[in-house]
């Protein structure tokens, strides 16, 4: 049985979601979930939510709700291996392999495709910081603006998270 959270994800989805199919290898794919708000051009804000391990599209819905209520164009990804994203297309989970940091700027980026997107202004919380901060680097000509809220700022906290990036070992197991 569905949890609430899952039945208000799906709910939202209904409304604003939307897949874009993402290639995991030679014959697995993931239908990953997205949300916009309503196409408002030219620039929409991306949200890339906190976490990982959590879905996004409840914890942030009164994010969503509030931008929307001010006509602020918003697009939201649910991260791959959580949520409405955690199944490749045959149902099975996402390998570990299959979630890295890399792959997830990159869905980023898939979504702006998909919604014919060409830049936005990036607004990314907690662990989504890092994730903002690496799609801003793969994809330097889809940032309009770069928003960094709540980032690690101890120097201990840094040096993992880029020892974690140099070796895309995000996502593997402890």
């Amino acid at each position: 049985m569905p949890s609430q959270i899952e039945r208000s994800s799906r709910s939202v989805f209904s409304r604003y979601g939307a897949v874009v199919l993402r290639k995991l290898s030679q014959d697995r794919y993931l239908n990953l979930a997205y949300l916009r708000s309503r196409p408002q051009p030219p620039q929409p804000v991306l949200f890339v939510p906190g976490g990982p391990g959590m879905s996004s599209i409840s914890p942030y819905a009164t994010l969503r709700k509030a931008a929307a209520n001010k006509h602020i164009d918003w697009v939201m990804v649910e991260h791959r291996g959580v949520g409405l994203s955690r199944k490749d297309t045959s149902g099975a989970d996402l390998k570990v392999s299959d979630v890295t940091l890399t792959a997830a700027a990159d869905d980023l980026a898939a979504a702006l495709d998909a919604e014919g997107v060409a830049k936005a202004t990036v607004y990314g919380a907690s662990y989504g910081t890092f994730l903002a901060q690496i799609f801003a680097v793969r994809h330097p000509e889809r940032v309009n603006a770069l928003v960094l809220d709540s980032p690690c700022l101890t120097r201990r906290m840094i040096l993992q998270w880029r020892a974690l990036i140099d070796d895309n070992s995000c996502g593997t197991a402890p």
